[in-house]
């Protein structure tokens, strides 16, 4: 988050700090999980906002945004006020509802040693039981109702174990993402520090899913390979959705109907090899990039003839427009500013950057023709040979297009009545997804989740045509009525 987690921003870290609280946060949460690793950086960044760590972790993770917080001494008077007992009704022994006992019985008992047979068990003090929350209140951040039950209880006490280790002094949780408030003398080592509660550092912790956590690393490395490589895909088609832990397809058979999402991988060797960028490269070498410009060369050395470089092609092909900065906010800015950079570099000093011969780069928009299908590889990451098929050019969908009208419309709604939903027609993928899900094997997949869909466009498809005859008949009685209202 930048540093800006808490209502009192962090400390900026310089490399020197950032490294030793790596150092020390990696110690702290090695007994919690077993797989840690934080995004890469670029060797040029010489300060950080925050300490930024994805783990692995395979429970549950539920929502909601709450903190702790450590309680004051006005707090702890009102607890303890709370728990004190009344004792002003218990019985006393003098109180007329207990026996006296007798002096004289006492003393024989006494001197003879006269023991109980079966002697009350004496009650034993019972072992303190730590609990990592305690010192402090839970609270919620913003409006709405604390999240209860058991899986919200067991990640709050991970999240104060957590904090225990680290030497924090706070933690905020936003679903799986939870902060934490490290003092900053526990790096520097200076003890006027530790008095300044104030002076922290900020420690981003990531739960992620096991099977998610090489993709997860992949997508946060260098602040914007998600955001740049998310870009890249567009150009092939919006149907295509890259998440920091998957990558999806996403498409809409029919109007008003949820989509169909599609999970392809969670790999990102598997991603790398479709998208025709080498992913050994990035593990190998990527730790030790100096600036962007050795990212981006990475990323646009692409395999020829791959889905990558027939979009990073198009993208150099084009012109970046102009950010209205008023617009949008901080975030949307970041992205726009990271993508702008890239695009500037792809155009002018990249292998894909126009030449003379080829004119100023066009503004062409994404959805104005159908996509240019070119050969892209339908063979999946299993297969024993990875072929690449041909799939039909531009010219060839738009001749069998006008040559059989007859055929599935690329709309699901009914060509007789645009508002009516045709579950018999489908909108179809377009050739570049077809072509994908075919490569991930994911076909019957598709097929299974369409089928459900259609049986929804029946019903709503029902409806629209009961709803149009009960308004059609209303109106023919009413021209009825008209008529015979006239006749008189």
């Amino acid at each position: 988050m930048g540093g800006n987690a808490f209502d009192t921003p962090a400390q900026r870290i310089l490399q020197p700090q950032y490294n030793a609280l790596k150092a020390h946060a990696f110690a702290a949460l090695a007994e919690h999980f077993d797989q840690m690793e934080s995004p890469r950086n670029l060797l040029s960044k010489t300060d950080h906002g925050d300490l930024d760590v994805i783990v692995g972790y395979a429970g549950p993770i539920p929502g909601g945004d709450e903190e702790w917080v450590p309680s004051t001494l006005k707090d702890e008077i009102e607890k303890v006020k709370e728990s004190t007992v009344v004792t002003s009704d218990l019985p006393k022994p003098n109180d007329d509802n207990l026996p006296i006992p007798d002096p004289l019985l006492e003393e024989i008992i006494k001197k003879l040693g006269i023991t109980p047979p079966n002697p009350p068990p004496q009650e034993q003090a019972s072992a303190v039981v730590f609990k990592p929350n305690d010192g402090g209140t839970i609270k919620l951040i913003g409006t709405g109702k604390m999240l209860l039950g058991k899986e919200v209880d067991e990640l709050r006490e991970l999240c104060g174990t957590m904090r225990h280790s680290l030497g924090a002094t706070g933690w905020r949780r936003r679903g799986p993402e939870i902060s934490f408030k490290v003092p900053c003398g526990i790096i520097t080592r200076d003890e006027s520090a530790d008095v300044e509660d104030d002076k922290f550092y900020q420690v981003d912790v990531l739960l992620v899913s096991p099977e998610s956590f090489a993709f997860n690393h992949l997508m946060s490395s260098y602040s914007s390979t998600g955001v740049l490589l998310g870009r890249v895909l567009r150009q092939l088609s919006r149907s295509f959705t890259l998440h920091l832990t998957h990558l999806v397809v996403r498409h809409s058979p029919y109007f008003g109907i949820p989509p169909i999402d599609i999970t392809l991988t969670t790999s990102p060797a598997e991603f790398c090899d479709w998208l025709g960028l080498n992913y050994k490269v990035w593990k190998d070498e990527g730790d030790r990039w100096e600036n962007e410009a050795d990212f981006w060369k990475w990323m646009t050395t692409a395999r020829e003839g791959s889905p990558a470089a027939q979009a990073t092609n198009k993208v150099a092909m084009r012109t970046r427009t102009v950010t209205d900065e008023g617009s949008t906010n901080k975030k949307r800015r970041k992205r726009a500013d990271f993508a702008d950079r890239f695009y500037d570099w792809l155009r002018s000093e990249s292998q894909w950057a126009p030449t003379p011969d080829q004119g100023e780069p066009t503004i062409s928009p994404p959805e104005s023709v159908p996509p240019t299908p070119t050969p892209l590889p339908t063979s999946g990451p299993n297969d024993a040979e990875n072929t690449t098929a041909s799939l039909p050019t531009i010219d060839q969908i738009l001749s069998a297009k006008a040559a059989n009208q007859s055929k599935s419309p690329a709309s699901s709604c009914n060509p007789d009545n645009p508002s009516f939903i045709d579950p018999d027609h489908p909108k179809p993928l377009d050739a570049r997804v077809a072509a994908a899900i075919e490569y991930w094997k994911k076909q019957e997949t598709y097929d299974a989740i369409l089928a459900e869909r259609k049986v929804v466009a029946k019903v709503l498809a029902d409806r629209q045509r009961d709803r149009v005859d009960r308004r059609d008949k209303a109106t023919e009685g009413e021209n009825d009525y008209q008529a015979e209202v006239k006749d008189w």
